[in-house]
């Protein structure tokens, strides 16, 4: 048994820490109200940028056509999700992670799992998705810790790309799984026709749909 010596020394660690872990969530803090902070200064550009977008368009005759605005029946969707790669950000990585894994499981209910592709940033919701199994598309963990304008920019390109690419009704898996054929995961194929699986070309057992 601990003397009370002991006792008392570990108190005043556990004191000691307290105070030392209060201060770093509190300068968590202030970094998050100044993102913050700056993220509300853009609002008003946001804003001027969609009035002026949307009376050009108003001025248009004729109709316009604009693939990014197509409105069309949802058969799958693509999720990000961003959270930090370190802890004392209060309930913010918490809270992420749980609105991205309710809405994964909407989704995943509506359109199966199959059809929810998955692209995160940040360690803490990419440690939250491998916690239930939710497998990830692509992470994207060095814009969590640096920003990084090119990274951005690669990352919007990719889902531009990705939402203008007709959608591909892939029957590889059961067509090998017929076949008694090892076979990759699928799911990650769904928008590439040329990929390889053991054996068989993606594009000759798939059945191109239009979106």
């Amino acid at each position: 048994m601990a003397s009370l010596k002991e006792i008392r020394a570990r108190i005043a660690s556990i004191a000691s820490t307290q105070k030392i872990t209060s201060a770093m969530k509190m300068v968590s803090a202030a970094k998050l109200k100044k993102t913050e902070g700056i993220t509300t200064r853009f609002l008003p550009y946001k804003n001027k940028l969609s009035e002026a977008l949307s009376n050009y368009l108003g001025s248009l005759e004729g109709e316009v056509s604009i693939p990014l605005a197509e409105h069309r029946e949802v058969k799958r969707v693509a999720l990000m999700a961003f959270s930090s790669s370190s802890g004392l950000c209060g309930v913010y990585n918490s809270s992420v992670c749980k609105l991205f894994k309710q809405v994964y499981d909407e989704y995943a209910e509506r359109l199966g799992a199959e059809n929810v592709t998955v692209f995160l940033v940040g360690k803490k919701v990419s440690d939250y998705a491998k916690k239930f199994g939710i497998k990830a598309e692509k992470t994207f963990a060095p814009l969590a810790e640096s920003l990084s304008y090119d990274l951005a920019m690669e990352i919007s390109d990719q889902m531009v790309e990705l939402f203008l690419q007709p959608l591909q009704e892939c029957r590889c898996a059961s067509a090998l799984a017929r076949g008694g054929a090892a076979l990759e995961d699928c799911s990650t194929h769904r928008w590439a026709s040329t990929r390889l699986h053991r054996g068989a070309r993606h594009g000759d057992l798939c059945q191109r749909a239009d979106p």
